[in-house]
This record gives structure tokens, sequence and C-alpha cells, in this order.
């Protein structure tokens, strides 16, 4: 028998525990809002398998169609609260995304500037892909969330989706993505010079 609302608390795994235990080594002392137009896939990332156009797109729609899903609690309350009357669920409560995790680039890493060099040839080459805004002045690679970002881009650059062709403008109404879209996103960053040895 189901029980509404309960949750079966999962002890974590001897492999959670190991990444915990990494991103704590690694990782810079604080969360920081990180701009998505400073963010690149991470070449090493997803058994470098890289991402997908459709599912960054998909991303995107559902922003667009249900909302940003902010983390931040005190916003998520107060836009519950300007739209607790509005229509498509603007005023329920959603779970927020998750926490993306980047590394600093570096011109000192190799594997950060191969995936800047990388990215730059793809979506120089794929023009339903976010252009690559960045330089070797600073940015970040992503280890999560990379199609999050790269929804975000989407966004930035009101890039058209490749299932309507509408193009992605952010909802003046939907104050979490505006914010995200200005300020950026709460992120973990791992230090440049972290060992990625795979």
């Amino acid at each position: 028998m189901a029980i509404k609302g309960y949750k079966k608390k999962v002890a974590p795994s001897l492999d959670v525990l190991e990444l915990k235990r990494l991103i704590d080594v690694w990782r810079e002392p604080a969360t920081v809002h990180v701009d998505s137009r400073l963010v690149v896939p991470d070449t090493s990332n997803r058994s470098h398998t890289g991402l997908s156009v459709d599912h960054c797109h998909l991303i995107a729609s559902m922003m667009m169609i249900d909302g940003f899903r902010s983390r931040d609690k005190q916003a998520q309350k107060q836009h519950q609260q300007r739209h607790k009357d509005t229509p498509k669920g603007w005023g329920e409560a959603k779970q927020g995304h998750d926490v993306p995790v980047l590394v600093r680039g570096s011109p000192a890493s190799s594997i950060s500037t191969e995936s800047l060099q990388y990215w730059q040839e793809v979506t120089s080459e794929e023009p339903d892909w976010p252009a690559v805004t960045v330089d070797v002045g600073g940015w970040f690679t992503s280890l999560g969330n990379g199609h999050f970002m790269q929804a975000l881009n989407l966004f930035h650059q009101r890039k058209e989706s490749v299932f309507t062709n509408a193009t992605y403008t952010p909802n003046p109404d939907d104050e979490p993505l505006c914010a995200a879209l200005a300020t950026g996103v709460e992120s973990i960053v791992l230090k440049a010079r972290i060992l990625r040895p795979f």
C-alpha cells in the first residue's frame, strides 16, 4: 500500500559518497551565479558523447510552456503569490532545476581549451545550437546540466524552436526565467586545476 506524500529515504551508495567527496575536494568554497553565455559543454562529460540539439530545444520549450523552475525559495514564493490565479499552472509550486556543476575554464587546462574550441566548431556548423559567445578571457565547462545551460542560451540568442519554429522569447511574467537570464544560475564551480583523468 502506498501512502500519499511518503518518500522512502534511501541511503547513498558508495559511488554517491565518493562523488560527494570529490566535489567537496575540488569545488570552490561557495556557489556562484554563472551566466549561461559563459558556459560550454565539457568534452569529457557524458562519456564524450556531447549534447543533443533536440534535448536542448525540448528543455527550452518546456521553459516557455511551463515556466522556469527556480531553486530560489523566496523567488518561488513571490512568483506563486503573483500568479496564483493565472492559467497553465503559473502559480503552482514546482521542484527547482538541478544545481549545475561547472568547471572554471583556464587556458592552462588542455581539456578546458579543447572543450571551448570543439564547441566553437560544432556551433558554427549547426545553426540550431546557440553560438559560442565566450573566448579565452573567462568561461566555464559544464559537467552537469549542459543541456539546461544551452537551453538558456537559446533564449539569450532568440533562436527558433526546431519543433515549432517559434522564437524563444522570455515571457516577461516569468520572473524566475528573466532573473536566470539577467543574473545567471546558482552553480557549483569546480576549480580549474581539477584532475580529469578520463
